[in-house]
């Protein structure tokens, strides 16, 4: 789900270009256990209250003395992602494409053996955990690949991913279990985005198309066909008990006025619409919807950057808030807070309903309240952000353990931090 909401921004920055999209017919029937699992996509949105002008992080969290670590030999990642304190995977694949693996917080990585015959991408991957890995790809013929470990890729077995043959691209995979997953379709063309679920539940080997039917009440599209604006910033999420569409304001540049989305709590054969008041002093902003997070059944947060233009085209107004459910999307309320200029991408990351962080400026704010205040982390690294210096990744495992890389002169730099980014160490001097 992360990576569809990643996928919408990328079109949004820098535009779209067409993608064939040929699903396969519905199926007759969906066997029972499919019926009866829950996919669904959420964006958390909110009955907003009017919030008061920009509130500033109420604390500053000073570093101690920094920590050295012997040099290590990073490979130069253009993808890696950090499931704990100590596990993760890193990709590259713009030369010969290579996948590591890490136990040790990033400090070592093994170069893996990719499963044999297959050509892989580097977006459309799910990995579920330290041990557990779905890889994407294409076949010596052109078919689908799909690969799976569940020993930290020294061994790949191969899923059949049946279902998916006549698929023009390949799909993005996310999985909640072992078993239980799904393939995201999506395609794009002219401004609009094409969205289509699969289901498995036996690890990848069949698929079956999610009978979504469309909230637009478009019936001339494929079925379980969902169409989003991909120039508008529209945000499309779904887990195990939600799916939602977040509707953003950036392809018209006309503010709406509201945050729009639908929820459907029956895996998309009915939709809730939903309006969310802005603020009234932020009503002629332009909303940006960012991916939300939910934990458990109830709790859920959805972050939303509102911006504004002049009529010289200058940027006037970059704020973030943040909308909160505690049950479980129905009614939603804003935090108290909002932040300045904070990060787009990668965007606010939640651990649970009280804890995350925000790159904000050239430094991290942190919450422990669920988003309702946030403290300014006073750093001995300076984030930056111009043509020549830049923040590549940057990604918490929890609201101590973080990585950094920046672009340096064309030369990466990997950073880590183990007390919330008040010391933060580099890894390849």
């Amino acid at each position: 789900m992360r990576k569809l909401a990643f996928i919408l921004l990328f079109l949004f920055l820098s535009g779209c270009s067409a993608v064939q999209f040929n699903p396969p017919p519905l199926p007759a029937s969906i066997p029972a256990a499919a019926a009866t699992a829950t996919p669904v996509l959420v964006p958390d949105l909110s009955t907003a209250t009017p919030i008061p002008s920009p509130v500033p992080p109420t604390e500053t969290l000073t570093p101690t003395e920094t920590a050295t670590l012997a040099p290590v030999e990073i490979p130069n990642f253009e993808q890696f992602t950090m499931l704990d304190t100590q596990n993760g995977w890193g990709w590259v694949w713009s030369e010969k494409p290579a996948l590591y693996h890490t136990s040790d917080g990033g400090l070592s990585w093994e170069l893996l053996s990719l499963p044999e015959n297959g050509t892989f991408s580097g977006w459309s991957n799910h990995f579920f955990d330290g041990k557990t890995a779905w890889l994407s790809g294409f076949d010596s013929q052109g078919g689908q690949k799909l690969s799976y470990t569940g020993d930290g890729g020294k061994t790949w077995q191969a899923r059949s991913a049946t279902g998916l043959e006549n698929l023009g691209g390949l799909p993005s995979y996310t999985f909640f279990d072992a078993s239980h997953g799904f393939a995201e379709v999506a395609g794009v063309g002219a401004g609009n985005l094409y969205i289509q679920l699969y289901e498995t539940l036996d690890g990848g080997n069949n698929f079956q198309l999610v009978p979504m039917i469309s909230p637009n009440g478009e019936n001339s599209l494929p079925p379980g066909t969902i169409h989003l604006c991909s120039i508008c910033n529209d945000v499309f999420y779904f887990d195990l008990a939600r799916l939602v569409v977040v509707k953003g304001d950036m392809g018209s540049m006309q503010p709406s006025g509201a945050i729009n989305l639908l929820v459907s709590f029956d895996h998309g054969m009915s939709w809730q619409p939903q309006n969310l008041p802005l603020p009234p002093e932020n009503v002629t902003d332009l909303a940006a919807p960012l991916t939300p997070k939910f934990f458990g059944a109830n709790d859920g947060l959805l972050p939303v950057k509102l911006l504004y233009y002049g009529p010289d085209g200058a940027q006037t107004t970059d704020l973030l808030l943040i909308y909160i459910t505690r049950d479980g999307g129905k009614t939603w309320q804003i935090s108290p807070t909002r932040i300045e200029k904070a990060a787009r991408f990668p965007g606010p990351q939640f651990f649970d309903a009280n804890q995350g962080i925000v790159q904000c400026g050239e430094s991290i704010c942190v919450t422990t309240d669920g988003a309702q205040t946030w403290q300014t982390v006073t750093s001995n690294l300076a984030l930056p952000n111009t043509e020549t210096s830049y923040i590549r990744q940057l990604t918490f495992a929890d609201t101590r353990h973080g990585w950094l890389v920046i672009s340096d002169n064309q030369v990466q730099r990997y950073y880590r931090t183990t007390d919330g980014g008040q010391n933060w160490v580099l890894l390849n001097p």
